[in-house]
């Protein structure tokens, strides 16, 4: 009996609610954009977020789908904000409009137990994926687990947050972790993971000197310049 509470625990841990509706993404690369097709299927969860913003990257990138609750619909959403030879990542947001994402929890929407998430390289492989500081701990000092994540690469100031999680490194890439060189690291997505998880794969890591901090100054100072 037991045994038998437990597996009915973890599958309502990890299934979604019964009215759950459905997203699936899929992205398609050319020389100066990308073109990402958008199928919802909304059973009407949430029903006080009425868009669906488009996310690239962790960023917002002002794309979005109004909801029709009842319904199915395709939408073909065409991303021009992109570089050559770059990897990009797009998820979905609830919105409250069309600019200002984070109107809620989408899983309480739209099954996303496996990721809504499709990823594209706008270029040849290894495709430039950021530029930053590489290190073997997560935020709050712990180890990083090396198996789904090997490595996380951080903004270059404030390092207090990380871009990406790194599923596997090469040698060329491992060379520069934990040392507080920035790079700019290129690399390729390979699908998938437990949950849908697109990984990413860091191959190259080439020096790319982190800008300098800019320093607090006085007004004292600032005269003291002018008077020389």
């Amino acid at each position: 009996m037991a045994n038998k509470l437990l597996l009915a625990g973890l599958l309502l841990a990890v299934s979604p609610p019964a009215f759950a509706g459905s997203i699936s993404l899929t992205s398609t690369p050319y020389p100066d954009s990308v073109v990402v097709e958008v199928t919802v299927n909304d059973t009407g969860g949430s029903p006080q977020c009425p868009y669906l913003v488009l996310v690239r990257n962790g960023r917002p990138t002002f794309l979005f789908v109004e909801r029709q609750i009842g319904s199915t619909i395709t939408k073909r959403l065409v991303d021009t904000n992109v570089n050559p030879n770059t990897l990009y990542c797009y998820t979905m947001d609830f919105g409250f409009n069309p600019f200002q994402p984070g109107c809620g929890s989408l899983c309480d929407a739209f099954e996303c137990f496996y990721n809504i998430e499709t990823c594209v390289n706008t270029g040849p492989d290894p495709a430039f994926i950021a530029h930053g500081l590489l290190s073997y701990q997560w935020p709050d000092g712990t180890p990083v687990d090396g198996n789904e994540t090997q490595a996380l690469l951080y903004p270059c100031a404030p390092p207090s947050y990380y871009q990406w999680g790194l599923h596997s490194i090469s040698p060329d890439v491992a060379q520069y972790v934990d040392t507080g060189i920035g790079v700019d690291v290129y690399g390729t997505w390979q699908c998938c993971w437990a949950q849908g998880m697109w990984l990413l794969i860091a191959q190259e890591a080439v020096p790319h000197d982190c800008p300098l901090p800019a320093q607090e100054t006085t007004w004292g100072r600032v005269k003291a310049m002018y008077r020389d």
